[in-house]
């Protein structure tokens, strides 16, 4: 059973650990800010908003001239 060949499938004791690393590495870097997150959300609405807006009226000025 200790062989260096492995079975197609087969998993060793370390192959289970290997996920967990990754996540806990992941998780030493904590969350963003909420708050700054929001105010970036707002930000990019109203940015897009402001995009659609410009073309619509860009649009209508063209076709009432």
């Amino acid at each position: 059973m200790d062989s260096e060949i492995r079975s197609h499938g087969a998993y060793s004791a370390k192959d289970w650990r290997l996920p967990a690393e990754l996540l806990q590495k992941r998780a030493s870097y904590g969350r963003p800010d909420i708050e700054a997150s929001l105010i970036m959300t707002l930000l990019l609405s109203l940015a897009l908003w402001a995009g659609i807006w410009g073309v619509v009226g860009s649009l209508a000025a063209t076709v009432l001239q």
